[in-house]
């Protein structure tokens, strides 16, 4: 949702390596936006639980989207459950190419875990931006009605175009 005009939305299908198991199936969605400062992309995603296929999933949406190319020319934000916690290869791969908006703030705090949601401890959900951002605030939405609304909490981020 956005209050800017949507100049282009595509999905692509994620790899399935336990069809099996009749586990969800997985893809993402990448949206451009046109806002007076120009075009932003967007790209929301939920992948695997199974390591070997998030890596072949995150492989593809690098791909798929661009975003293996260094430096990418234009305003990104890549964001979804990952099931990847920080260290992993797979969020080490993203941050590789784009900022977390949880450890960009110079902050006394630790980045805040969103799942499970009721005992937080982990953090596997994720917001990452290109650096045509500057982040002016992250937080994990902790409350009596995020708690019951999903397993994950929300994280949200203010972000400025630069």
């Amino acid at each position: 949702l956005s209050r800017f005009a949507l100049k282009k939305s595509e999905f692509t299908p994620l790899p399935n390596l336990h069809p099996s198991l009749k586990m969800r199936k997985r893809g993402a969605l990448r949206t451009e936006i046109k806002t007076p400062k120009g075009e932003v992309h967007f790209i929301n995603t939920h992948l695997s639980v199974f390591r070997i296929e998030r890596y072949l999933q995150l492989r593809t949406i690098m791909k798929w989207s661009g975003l293996s190319k260094r430096p990418f020319n234009k305003p990104l934000i890549f964001c979804g459950d990952l099931n990847a916690k920080p260290g992993s290869s797979g969020y080490r791969k993203i941050a590789g190419h784009l900022t977390d908006v949880q450890k960009a703030l110079n902050r006394a705090v630790r980045p805040e875990p969103t799942f499970p949601s009721k005992v937080s401890s982990f953090r596997i959900d994720h917001i990452f931006v290109s650096n045509h951002w500057e982040i002016m605030h992250s937080e994990v939405i902790k409350n009596s009605f995020t708690i019951n609304a999903s397993d994950h909490l929300p994280l949200i981020a203010d972000l400025i175009l630069c």
